[in-house]
């Protein structure tokens, strides 16, 4: 799928949100053998952060709802990422 210029940054914007799980994906267990982790410590540790993924993504849903200062901190975040989007060369 090719982007128009103008549209470039929102084409690119899933990959850099999911870069970080990437990483950590990738790295985990490189970085787990080499502090002595078992594979299945290193599993539960994976189990660990897709549960509180989980379980935490619904109370923060709820939180920015209901937090006025936290939608008045949502909205400035999306005004600057348009911003940014419109003075992307």
């Amino acid at each position: 799928m090719r982007c128009a210029a103008w549209r470039r940054p929102l084409c690119t914007l899933p990959a850099a949100v999911s870069m970080p799980f990437f990483i950590l994906g990738l790295m985990l267990p490189v970085y787990g053998k080499q502090i002595g982790a078992s594979v299945v410590e290193i599993g539960l540790f994976f189990s660990a952060f897709s549960l509180m993924t989980v379980l935490l993504r619904p109370l923060v849903g709820w939180g920015l709802d209901h937090a006025a200062v936290a939608r008045a901190a949502l909205s400035t975040g999306q005004a600057i990422g348009v911003q940014a989007t419109c003075e992307h060369p």
